[in-house]
């Protein structure tokens, strides 16, 4: 009856450690998607300040259309290599936001071959 009561105990003593464990795991995922959220927008603001910028400066020397279709052309290109390098990834079964595999994950795949 004992040695039930002891394991029961400690199951219960591992389920709190384990509790505790994520609780501070979860508090710290949720900052860093805090801070990675502001730290893009703040990316983001930048980009739209920049692109105002050089479209006025565009304006001047070359006009508000042109200055317009050269930010225009400069938006596609930056989508359209952004989309191939995520198409890329995705055929290849990488994951599109890390940056490759990691250093076990290579030694793992050198083991198998």
């Amino acid at each position: 009856m004992r040695s039930i009561t002891n394991v029961i105990i400690n199951f219960i003593e591992l389920l709190e450690a384990e509790g505790r464990s994520l609780r501070k795991s979860a508090v710290a995922t949720a900052e860093n998607i805090t801070v990675i959220f502001f730290a893009l927008f703040m990316v983001f603001a930048g980009v739209i300040v920049a692109l105002y910028s050089l479209y006025l400066w565009l304006s001047i020397h070359i006009g508000r259309v042109g200055g317009s279709a050269v930010i225009a052309v400069l938006l596609i290109l930056v989508g359209a290599y952004l989309l191939s390098g995520a198409h890329r990834r995705g055929l290849k079964g990488e994951p599109l936001f890390s940056g490759g595999k990691d250093e076990n994950t290579r030694k793992h795949t050198k083991e198998q071959q």
